[in-house]
């Protein structure tokens, strides 16, 4: 069952990527640069090295982030692809309300449809939607699950 081990794959202000045992999180919270975008890649190709077999991805945003650069959009659609082969799912979780959250949402919605490989991708608004639906595709402990993601996100209220 994944997320029996947990590693760092990547790290750095305002972003860190994880393997939680053959789900690949990615957490970006505050303002995000080209330079998460490379270690977004880096972190995928690391997972991917190890990884035989199926495997999730679980992107969490938080409301607090800006809509990505030209640059960041590039690397996000690079690790996306290279992340979607062998993907049982991918769930993406935009936090927020209003026209700033919709906005990232529809962005990352966007990026998914325009990947030819990712069939099963969807964009929610809660951390806790997502997490069900990857664990519809990919039998996850979403508790120990929900406990990594508390350790490594901000105290930012998302």
């Amino acid at each position: 069952m994944p997320g029996s081990e947990t590693q760092i794959l990547a790290e750095a202000s305002n972003c860190v990527f994880l393997d939680f045992g053959g789900l690949f999180v990615g957490l970006f919270w505050g303002d995000t640069n080209a330079t998460h975008g490379e270690l977004f890649v880096e972190a995928a190709e690391t997972f991917l090295s190890t990884r035989q077999g199926r495997h999730g991805v679980l992107i969490l945003v938080s409301a607090d982030s800006r809509p990505p650069s030209r640059a960041l959009r590039q690397d996000l659609v690079k690790a996306i692809g290279m992340l979607s082969e062998g993907t049982e799912c991918y769930a993406s979780v935009l936090t927020g309300k209003g026209v700033k959250a919709s906005t990232l949402r529809a962005i990352m919605g966007a990026l998914l449809m325009a990947m030819p490989r990712v069939s099963r991708a969807r964009v929610y608004s809660t951390l806790e939607e997502g997490i069900a639906w990857c664990n519809k595709h990919l039998p996850l402990d979403t508790d120990q699950l929900l406990e990594t993601i508390e350790r490594y996100r901000p105290a930012r209220g998302w």
